[in-house]
């Protein structure tokens, strides 16, 4: 939504796209800490990112992100924690990239 805002378009056909955007990103249990009657699970979410200018075939930017997140119930509820972390910044990231 926030990309939409600033203009961006989106299709699955490379061919009519200015940039390709690839984000392929995993969450992993991390571990948990006992705190007498609760029980904090920490995952996380490793993303890697790859944004390249289609019209000439140009790798602009490439890296891996990870953030943790934690949560009381489970690792998935601590997952969905990092990706709510990542995400602002993966965003950030294309944002900055797509409008030099």
């Amino acid at each position: 939504a926030e990309l939409s805002e600033i203009g961006c378009n989106f299709t699955d056909d490379r061919s009519s796209a200015d940039w390709a955007i690839i984000i392929n990103a995993n969450s992993r249990q991390y571990n948990t800490v006992d705190f007498g009657s609760t029980v904090n699970y920490f995952s996380y979410v490793d993303a890697e990112i790859t944004i390249e200018k289609v019209i000439t075939n140009q790798r602009i930017y490439e890296d891996m992100l990870t953030e943790k997140g934690g949560h009381t119930h489970n690792f998935n509820e601590a997952a969905r924690d990092a990706y709510k972390k990542i995400t602002p910044k993966i965003i950030n990231l294309v944002s900055e990239n797509i409008k030099q």
